[in-house]
């Protein structure tokens, strides 16, 4: 394949041909990589070190080129001498898979941060500090989506951020914890769920944390309606905000999932038999709604909810007025954030922790922030852990059913236990979605046994060796 290709290049040079010219001049002018989902992009060999895309809106190859060919050959570039021409760029940027992140990136000890300006600069934080560099020293991609912000400056405060942002003072250190993590782009994250009546402020906190850490041209969105939509949604920034959601569909709750731990989504491409998709991304992702239901129990352990207060009307001010001191502030507290990510820098690699909870590398960031800054936010996202488990079983109806059927303390099988649930409840039909046989009841046990145990429950699964060689469990409410 690797002769086949350079041949073609080859034989390319001298042709005269629209696809020729194309395919002589992308071989001057770019190197080519794959991203880790097979993806094709383009690097000028000579200018800034961002990816570009094949196809799409904004600056992509096919932009590049079709602008070079016309001001250096008076040549337009057709549809199929592009298809034509990337067929083989394709199969060269194959052999060159490279690691190329959206405005957040790092090279194994370093993080680095895409400002989204035309002139290239980067952020660059070390262990011994941060400097805004000409050029980037590993790729970005950049999206529609993507906007320039402002280079930081240094002698602010982050907590400065609580003039604008409406956090509980026993819930602060933990937000400042999520922005330091946002920048640790290869570990999961949790959804960040912003929380609280009309005129808390949520909405326009969740807009304020996506402008700090990237910036976009539509920092809140709609709840996508299927998954095609998430994928495009998800894949055009770092941060995503999704506005007003009321109630979460299990496609939406699991397509969470896998955005904060990276795992990703494998289709059959659009117009082929063979072809396969694969969409695989990690996302910071904010969820602004009151009380949303349908949170599913594995989103609901890698989920953070921020409690936002009402605010009183005598404190109250106009959005311009928040904004223009926003703009004021924000250098300085980016600045100041970017101290504690080199802070934490410096102590990560020699942390040790006794006890891992479930989102182990978050939990370390938050650690090393606690002992770099003397801050309490690990404690204070292992009460919330605590707290959101308690608050999922309390308004779970499906639990309430199972608590009232077993009493104080229970062991025995999915099948005994529904006969329970109906026999107690003197339920005729069971509701809507509740499980309905003994296989549905164990694997909803299974589910949410973590949870309960976390909300203070007895939950076990006690194993199937027995004469009946079925699953037994034990359970017992908290308290008991």
């Amino acid at each position: 394949m690797s002769q086949q290709i350079d041949a073609a290049a080859a034989e390319g040079k001298g042709r005269n041909t629209h696809s020729h010219k194309a395919l002589e001049l992308a071989l001057d002018l770019f190197d080519f990589y794959s991203t880790d989902t097979s993806e094709p992009v383009a690097i000028r060999k000579n200018g800034l070190n961002l990816a570009l895309t094949f196809y799409g809106r904004g600056i992509t190859l096919r932009s590049v080129l079709a602008e070079e060919l016309i001001k250096r050959y008076g040549l337009i570039l057709s549809d199929k001498a592009f298809r034509e021409v990337t067929q083989i760029l394709s199969a060269k940027a194959q052999r060159n898979p490279r690691e190329i992140t959206l405005r957040v990136g790092g090279d194994g000890t370093n993080c680095y941060v895409d400002l989204g300006d035309n002139s290239g600069k980067t952020v660059e934080i070390t262990k011994d500090g941060w400097s805004v560099l000409g050029q980037s020293p590993i790729p970005f991609l950049r999206t529609i989506l993507t906007v320039s912000m402002p280079e930081p400056e240094r002698g602010g405060n982050v907590t400065d951020i609580f003039q604008f942002i409406n956090i509980p003072h026993h819930r602060r250190d933990l937000f400042i914890g999520c922005l330091v993590a946002s920048f640790f782009e290869d570990i999961p994250h949790p959804a960040l769920n912003f929380d609280g009546e009309q005129g808390s402020g949520k909405s326009f906190a969740a807009q304020l944390f996506t402008e700090l850490i990237d910036p976009s041209l539509v920092p809140r969105r709609k709840p996508p309606k299927d998954i095609e939509t998430w994928t495009t949604t998800a894949q055009g920034s770092y941060v995503i905000g999704i506005d007003n959601v009321a109630n979460l569909s299990a496609f939406f709750s699991d397509a969470l999932c896998r955005a904060v731990t990276g795992d990703g989504n494998v289709s059959r491409e659009l117009y082929t038999n063979g072809g396969i998709f694969v969409c695989k991304f990690r996302r910071l992702v904010i969820l602004n709604g009151i009380r949303i239901g349908g949170i599913q129990d594995d989103l609901a352990d890698r989920l953070i909810r921020f409690k936002f207060p009402a605010i009183p009307n005598s404190q109250r001010k106009t959005e311009r007025e928040i904004l223009k001191g926003w703009e004021h502030f924000r250098p300085q507290i980016y600045g100041s954030l970017l101290d504690l990510v080199s802070r934490v820098i410096s102590v990560l690699p020699d942390l040790e922790m006794d006890e891992m909870p479930r989102m182990a590398d978050f939990s370390r960031v938050l650690a090393a922030l606690d002992r770099a800054a003397g801050m309490d936010s690990l404690s204070q996202y292992l009460d919330e852990v605590e707290l959101s488990a308690l608050s999922s079983v309390s308004e779970d109806p499906y639990i309430a059913l199972i608590k009232e059927a077993i009493g104080e303390i229970w062991a025995g099988s999915s099948k005994v236990l529904l006969e329970r649930i109906r026999l107690v409840n003197a339920l005729t039909d069971l509701p809507a979605g509740f499980p309905d046989s003994a296989k549905s009841m164990s694997s909803y046990l299974t589910r949410i046994c973590p949870t309960l145990r976390k909300a203070g429950w007895l939950a076990k699964d006690l194993g199937s060796n027995n004469h009946d060689n079925v699953t037994i469990w034990q359970l017992a409410p908290s308290g008991n």
